[in-house]
């Protein structure tokens, strides 16, 4: 088995479809919401990574 073909078939067993994915990391919306509230200047992206 190649490492693509390893790593697809992992992904798909436990890491779960787009929507449940999305549905996961709904709890972490008001969290960011503050940062981005606190941080005016910066992109949400620069304030989920400090």
């Amino acid at each position: 088995m190649a490492k693509d073909d390893f790593y697809f078939a992992f992904e798909a067993k436990y890491r779960g479809s787009r929507e449940l994915i999305k549905n996961r990391q709904k709890v972490y919306i008001p969290f960011i919401d503050h940062l981005k509230s606190v941080y005016k200047k910066c992109s949400t992206r620069t304030v989920i990574f400090i």
